[in-house]
């Protein structure tokens, strides 16, 4: 994965707070309850940061070096650890079996092309009794936006999470949609390129506010087991 993107825009993710509306109701049952968790695609740190005092233990992990040096040092009490998702070595170094390992729209085709793969890890880290809340970008994200042809090559649809999270118990998909405003050009450039749109394929036409309709799937599941 390519994560310049992401150390560019390091304050922009940096300044993010607090855990997410959607995903809030998949994490609130682990809080509270000494457990250890891990971000997965932490960026900013923003999930971590926001459970940390609510947990017993947090990682964080991301491949955006720049971004993930400046979430360490601005929150020392958090491990974070630089490293491919898809790789046996980065998930050995992230201390686990977890309680919960949980996500913020960071699991997406680009980033993550083995989705089965993902899972496979994500299951084998989980502690028995342990388990996920995931928010993925869902191929229906920003339509009004985006050719199809853009969604199908950056997001996955809700048949190919279910295939490759099968493995968990009690797995649910829930609909997580919204609207977003994009009310600068010069914003709404930076964030179609990010997302996979290069900046000189965009014609803005007129001024004021676009918006998008935003989509996402909310994943939980568990590791059957006894704690």
């Amino acid at each position: 994965m390519d994560a310049t993107p992401f150390d560019r825009e390091a304050e922009y993710w940096m300044s993010k707070r607090g855990i997410p509306t959607a995903l809030e109701p998949a994490i609130r049952p682990w809080l509270d309850r000494g457990l250890s968790a891990l971000d997965l695609g932490c960026g900013g740190g923003r999930l971590a940061v926001a459970i940390a005092p609510q947990m017993g233990r947090v990682v964080g992990v991301d491949a955006a070096a720049e971004l993930l040096q400046q979430a360490a040092t601005a929150h020392p009490s958090i491990h974070f650890v630089r490293g491919d998702c898809l790789l046996d070595a980065t998930w050995n170094a992230l201390g686990g079996p977890f309680d919960l390992i949980a996500s913020n729209c960071s699991i997406r085709r680009d980033y993550t092309p083995d989705l089965h793969r993902l899972a496979q890890l994500c299951h084998a880290h989980v502690a028995p009794g342990g388990g996920i809340a995931l928010r993925i970008q869902g191929d229906q994200d920003l339509a009004s936006l985006l050719p199809q042809s853009v969604r199908a090559a950056l997001l996955y649809s809700k048949d190919e999470v279910a295939r490759a999270f099968a493995g968990f118990a009690d797995l649910a998909i829930a609909t997580d949609e919204y609207r977003q405003r994009f009310s600068g050009e010069a914003y709404l450039r930076t964030f179609l390129a990010r997302i996979g749109l290069p900046s000189e394929r965009i014609t803005v036409k007129s001024r004021g506010v676009v918006v998008g309709v935003r989509s996402a799937w909310i994943v939980t599941g568990r590791r059957d087991g006894n704690r």
